[in-house]
């Protein structure tokens, strides 16, 4: 009832999100969370933190690539929106967002910005690990 009559409150949300998931439900806890970064579309750390829990749900819960964009949009353009006020730890998490979507480029882009900040940032070393493995995957496979 509450969101009901404050559908706009990202606290809320959040705090239904966290709910569902100690109650084990962590779909439900993924959906509520990204209500909460749309109603807070510029709280940086909220989509930083939802980015990061909807790259582990995807990648835990074996979400298929087609469906992968309906889970990620609106965090990732909330951060997108923010690009010049990222530091590398939501760069690195709106990177992985892009991976997880197979936008290797994209995901490129997030850690080499990291990087310019923090040269020695683990999580965007991990992407450009990642980035570079993609890119001679893709190689290999144009020569077979």
């Amino acid at each position: 009832m509450a969101a009901q009559h404050e559908p706009n409150d990202s606290e809320l949300w959040q705090a239904w999100s966290e709910f569902e998931r100690h109650e084990g439900d962590n779909r439900r806890s993924i959906e509520l969370l990204i209500r909460a970064a749309e109603s807070d579309p510029t709280n940086i750390g909220l989509n930083s933190h939802a980015a990061n829990r909807i790259t582990r749900f995807m990648l835990e819960e074996h979400v298929r690539l087609a469906e992968r964009p309906m889970w990620t949009s609106a965090v990732q353009q909330n951060l997108e929106d923010e690009w010049e006020s990222l530091d590398p730890d939501p760069l690195a998490r709106l990177g992985w967002l892009h991976y997880v979507n197979n936008n290797v480029e994209r995901a490129r882009d997030c850690a080499l910005r990291g990087l310019s900040i923090d040269s020695q940032h683990e999580h965007c070393l991990n992407i450009m690990e990642k980035v570079r493995q993609a890119e001679a995957d893709a190689a290999a496979r144009r020569e077979r």
